[in-house]
């Protein structure tokens, strides 16, 4: 269940969301060995000058100066060992994917309890 929330500011040219968010979810089924229906990802922009950073705003993803946010949200059943690998994972990704340099993009995790999770019409435990 790793949900995987991308946010950036609009790109100048426009990326391929589609590819990038598949390209996210397989790497990271495969570096924790899960099938990728297990695996949830989107991305949604700040609007243009929507976000600053050190008291600034830009219009467009600079590669450097505001950087790309993910909050990645997963069951507490993963060490802080898997945590690391799938972040790591996603920045690479990302990195890979946009040219905005892996020291540019900032990860957060948080762990869901059981029972913390309703998916599929039902509350998830595990």
């Amino acid at each position: 269940m790793p949900v995987i929330k991308v946010q950036s500011l609009p790109f100048h040219p426009p990326l391929q969301l589609s590819e990038i968010v598949v390209s996210i979810s397989y790497s990271v089924s495969q570096a924790i060995d899960i099938d990728v229906e297990h695996v949830m990802c989107s991305w949604s922009f700040f609007e243009s000058d929507g976000f600053a950073v050190s008291g600034t705003t830009t219009p467009v993803q600079t590669k450097s100066t505001h950087p790309i946010v993910v909050d990645l949200i997963l069951p507490n059943t993963h060490s802080k060992e898997t945590v690391s690998i799938i972040m790591s994972t996603i920045a690479g990704q990302i990195a890979e994917s946009t040219a905005v340099e892996r020291d540019n993009i900032f990860i957060t995790a948080q762990f869901v309890e059981s029972k913390m999770v309703f998916e599929n019409g039902q509350i998830i435990q595990w």
